[in-house]
Formats: C-alpha cells, sequence, structure tokens
C-alpha cells in the first residue's frame, strides 16, 4: 500500500495553492517525494481552464475584479470555473504508472470517491459519461479537471459544499448555465462541517487508492516543494 502525504489546509489563497502544487508536481517528477493529496478551499476565485476563454465571463474583468475575485489561467483540463470558501478542493499530486492508473482512471476515482462521500452524508449523486463530475439529477455537484506532467497529476475535484451563486453568477461555469450548479447544502437543507468534509474525502479516496497518509503540515509541504513560507492561510487576504 503507497504512503501518501496528507496536507490538509482550511483555507489557502488559489496562487499560493497553485505554487504548492506546482512544486509537489516537479518534485514528484523528479522522486523526491511520495504521492501528495491536498485537501483544502480558496478565497474567490475564477479559473480558465485550456478550453476556457474569457467569452465565458459574464462580467468585465475590471467588474470581478472589484469584487475582489482573481481571474487566474491555468493548464487543468476543462472550461471555466469558479471556487470560494464553500468549496472543498481535492488535489492528488501522484505518479499514475507508480499506483498503475491512467488519467481516465484517476478521473473514475475522485469521482466515485465523491460519490460515497455524498451518499455519506445523505446525497445521491452520479457520474455522466458525457462530462466529467458529479451531478444530482441535472445539477452539478462537483467539478473535476486534471493536468498531467510526466505522469504525475496536478488539479482535481472541487466538491460544492455552500451555495455560492454570486461567484457562479459571473461565469458559464464548465459552460453550464449558473442554475445548473447545485451543493450539499442545498441538497441537504443544511450546511456541512468543512472539516467533516475533509475527513471523508480523505477516508473514502484512500479507499479507492489503496493508499495509506502520513500527515503533513503546511510548513513540511512548502518545503518538500521548495517554496518560501506563505502567510497565514487561515488570516489570508481575498485575492
Amino acid at each position: 500500500m503507497p504512503d501518501c502525504a496528507l496536507i490538509d489546509v482550511p483555507l489557502l489563497p488559489y496562487a499560493e495553492g497553485l505554487s504548492l502544487l506546482r512544486g509537489l508536481n516537479a518534485a514528484r517528477q523528479a522522486g523526491s517525494v511520495g504521492e501528495v493529496l491536498v485537501l483544502t478551499s480558496h478565497p474567490p476565485v475564477i479559473t480558465l481552464g485550456r478550453r476556457g476563454q474569457e467569452e465565458d465571463l459574464l462580467l468585465p474583468l475590471d467588474r470581478i475584479a472589484s469584487q475582489g475575485v482573481a481571474v487566474e489561467r491555468v493548464e487543468r483540463g476543462g472550461l471555466v470555473t469558479a471556487h470560494g470558501p464553500g468549496q472543498l478542493m481535492v488535489y492528488p499530486v501522484m505518479h499514475l504508472p507508480s499506483l498503475g492508473l491512467g488519467v481516465a482512471d484517476m478521473v473514475g476515482c475522485l469521482e466515485r470517491a465523491g460519490v460515497a462521500v455524498c451518499a455519506e452524508l445523505g446525497v445521491t449523486a452520479a457520474c455522466r459519461k458525457d462530462h466529467p463530475g458529479l451531478w444530482v439529477g441535472e445539477q452539478k455537484v462537483a467539478s473535476i479537471g486534471l493536468a498531467v506532467k510526466h505522469g504525475v497529476t496536478m488539479h482535481g475535484m472541487a466538491l460544492y459544499n455552500l451555495p455560492e451563486p454570486d461567484l457562479f453568477g459571473m461565469i458559464n461555469p464548465c459552460g453550464l448555465d449558473a442554475n445548473r450548479i447545485t451543493s450539499l447544502t442545498q441538497e441537504l437543507g443544511r450546511p456541512v462541517d468543512d472539516s467533516r468534509l475533509r475527513g471523508l474525502m480523505a477516508r473514502l479516496l484512500a479507499v479507492e487508492l489503496d493508499l495509506a497518509y502520513s500527515a503533513w503540515s503546511l510548513e513540511q509541504a512548502l518545503e518538500a516543494a521548495g517554496q518560501p513560507e506563505t502567510s497565514d492561510p487561515q488570516n489570508a487576504p481575498t485575492r
């Protein structure tokens, strides 16, 4: 059973998180770290994947920025999406050949773990062959977008916990109308504790990938990634 470093950070500014993921990805390629899983959330940010276009933004960039929302172009697959404190971000930084997996296999593992998390909370979610992510009926409750560099994954899955209508109202999320986005809170009629959600995801993804965890602090992760220490993620300003 491969050992996996588990980095559980309640809130991390997106630019700092992306820098951390890139550093960990390079370290995993070099073999200086093993498998890594980062669980976190971000202050409000809109990200454009490889197929994302500014036409998918429903407001001008300056108006988005004036509302404290960053816009980042990233190397993951997919279109445009938004992240905020109401989402659980699941970032596997893992060498697929070492796990005996392909890209589609990793997407499937993330989807199945997400379905299992939803089921434990009382939400019936499902996958679709034509669109990665998780769905509750005709509404999307999680999105998935991976990048792979020399066999090592980056980015991952966003599971929507709290509704974020203002944030999603700025974009055509993943090419969908914003009213086709749902959340665990909307489906259950009550919020889900963030720490419980991260714990469920860690446990059920470990089952899918047959991993054993070693807990890492953010400082350990930054050192492994060759990054300077970040600001306190709990008190970091919105970018």
